[in-house]
This record gives C-alpha cells, sequence and structure tokens, in this order.
C-alpha cells in the first residue's frame, strides 16, 4: 500500500510542477506581447540642411610690434585718401592738360535759351529798329525794346543785342590805357567803351527793367592773353575782363552772357571788327568757362570749375583774339 501512495505522491507533486511551468511561460508570453517588439529599428530622423551662408571674413592680422613696416596687403582697412593740402599741391605741380567737361552738379541752376530761332530773329529786328530818339535815356531804350517781350529771357535777348549792335570797342582806349567814361550813361552817349563799359551798360539796363543780374570779373583768353608768359606763373593775375550773370525766374536758373565777344572781335590788323556771335549768349556752364574764369569760383556755375593752371595749361602758346 506505501507503494501505491507513494506512486500517487509522486504523480501529484509532478502535476503541480508542470502547472506552475504552464503558468509561468503564459504569463511571460503575456508580459512580451505587451511589450514593443525589439527586432524592428525606429525610423531614421530627416536631417534638414543649414541655409547657405557665406564664409566668414578672415581676421585681420595682428600689427607686429616695434617699428617692423606692415604692407598695406595685410591690413583690412583701405588707405587713407590724401588730405586736401596734399591734393592741392598736386594739383598745383600736377595741372590736367583739359579741364573737365563732364556731368558737373551746379551750385546754382544755370538757365540757357530755349526761344526757338525765329522768335530771336523777331527780337533781333525789333532791337536793331530802335529809333535814335529812344536811345536818349535808360529810361526811354528800356522802355521801346521790352514792348514786344513776353518773358525775362526775351527782355534779356533784346537787351543784349542792342548792346553789341551799338556799341563799339575802344581799341585806343585798350592800347593807351585811357578808357574815358565808362559809366553807363557814358558808354550810351559815346557809344564807345571795353568791357568794364559793356557790362556796366548792359547792368544799368537790366535794372531799369527790373531784371535781376550781376557783373562778373575774372580773366579771359581774349587779345591780351599771354599763355607762354603766364606758364611761368602759378598764381592767377589780375582781371582783365568783365561780363555778365543775369536771372531767369521762368527757369530758376542763372544765364552767363558776354555782350563784348559777342559784338566783334580784334582781327589780326589790330583794327576792331563788328562781327555778331550768338555763342556768348547764355551759353553753357561748361563751355563758358574754357575761356572765362571768374574771380569768384561759385559764378562759374560749376561744382568744380578749373584751377587757374588747367586754364593756362590748356592753352599754353595760344593766343586767340576776340
Amino acid at each position: 500500500m506505501s507503494t501505491i501512495s507513494d506512486a500517487y505522491a509522486f504523480e501529484e507533486e509532478e502535476f503541480q510542477f508542470n502547472l506552475q511551468l504552464a503558468m509561468a511561460i503564459s504569463l511571460s508570453l503575456e508580459e512580451s506581447s505587451k511589450a514593443p517588439p525589439t527586432c524592428i529599428r525606429p525610423p531614421p530622423v530627416r536631417q534638414i540642411p543649414a541655409p547657405h551662408t557665406a564664409p566668414a571674413p578672415p581676421l585681420p592680422r595682428p600689427v607686429p610690434s616695434g617699428n617692423t613696416a606692415v604692407s598695406s596687403r595685410n591690413t583690412s582697412t583701405p588707405p587713407r585718401p590724401p588730405s586736401t593740402q596734399t591734393r592741392s599741391r598736386y594739383r598745383s605741380t600736377h595741372p590736367r592738360a583739359i579741364p573737365y567737361m563732364g556731368p558737373q552738379v551746379h551750385p546754382r541752376p544755370y538757365a540757357v535759351g530755349r526761344c526757338s530761332n525765329e522768335r530771336y530773329a523777331a527780337l533781333d529786328k525789333h532791337a536793331l529798329g530802335c529809333p535814335e530818339s529812344r536811345t536818349q535815356s535808360l529810361h526811354l531804350l528800356v522802355e521801346y525794346l521790352t514792348q514786344v517781350t513776353r518773358n525775362t529771357e526775351e527782355a534779356i535777348r533784346v537787351l543784349h543785342r542792342w548792346v553789341t549792335h551799338n556799341i563799339s570797342y575802344n581799341v585806343e582806349g585798350l592800347r593807351s590805357g585811357i578808357y574815358g567814361d565808362t559809366s553807363a550813361d557814358g558808354v550810351l552817349r559815346g557809344r564807345k567803351g571795353v568791357c568794364s563799359g559793356y557790362a556796366t551798360l548792359f547792368s544799368a539796363l537790366c535794372k531799369e527793367a527790373r531784371i535781376e543780374q550781376r557783373e562778373i570779373s575774372g580773366v579771359a583768353k581774349g587779345s591780351t592773353w599771354e599763355g607762354e608768359q603766364l606758364c611761368r606763373s602759378s598764381a592767377m593775375p589780375d582781371s582783365n575782363h568783365a561780363w555778365n550773370a543775369v536771372y531767369l525766374p521762368e527757369q530758376d536758373g542763372w544765364g552767363i552772357l558776354d555782350c563784348t565777344w559777342s559784338a566783334g572781335h580784334l582781327a589780326s590788323h589790330g583794327n576792331y571788327e563788328r562781327s555778331y556771335k550768338d555763342v556768348y549768349f547764355l551759353t553753357r556752364p561748361d563751355l563758358f568757362v574754357i575761356d572765362h574764369l571768374p574771380s569768384t569760383p561759385e559764378w562759374s556755375l560749376l561744382s568744380c570749375p578749373p584751377s587757374w593752371l588747367e586754364i593756362v595749361y590748356r592753352s599754353c602758346g595760344e593766343c586767340v583774339d576776340k
């Protein structure tokens, strides 16, 4: 009997062992089903490229101490421009052969002639036909000349044309140095004068016509121009010529004209010949400055007027009779 009971006990223990083993395996399978599979790798994270940027400039090289010379290419800062004194000294020793005639920024707005040639011809005809009875005073002369004008430019034209047609150059006074009466009334009565007489008479006519104007003095390359002698001097000489600047409100600018050179010129034999030149009426400033250099630079109407040496070296050895 003991043998049979021992067999039952052994089977009972084996049954319990198998049951516990089965329960342990079942529990392990349930836990493994809940956890993520370890054999599958997660997808890789997409890398977004950074935006393109220029490489940073290299840092300047350190300047060594002491008196060691450093080349300009080893520094990152450009060299400083020369000082004003250095530039002026360079301009005095290295003048340009031809003044700069490129685009200019004009400190004063300038004006040019805008009337048609037909209109100028009609105004000239009226000015040249002025009767002698209306030339006894400045007031009568201006009253007659401006009775057909419609704006400031036309008024300037008739005054300029009358002066250039009726006033002759005083060649004897130029040679002797005795100019006579150069006032406006004196030139109007004598019908003769030098450049200052032309400019003074035209200025008085403009004042009578209520036209704003300026008398400009300076150096001009006329009959007294001595280029070869002036090349030896770096200083600008005294004024040898006079002309006028007039204000045109319609254009809100200043115009330049020269009654003396418009009226005529000195011929090769030394006599005065009357021949009207329209080129000196409301001339462009960059062209007028070629042979007219004002004593006051701002009245060249150019932001960068040529220096005295540039005017001299441009025509050194030339003598232009006007």
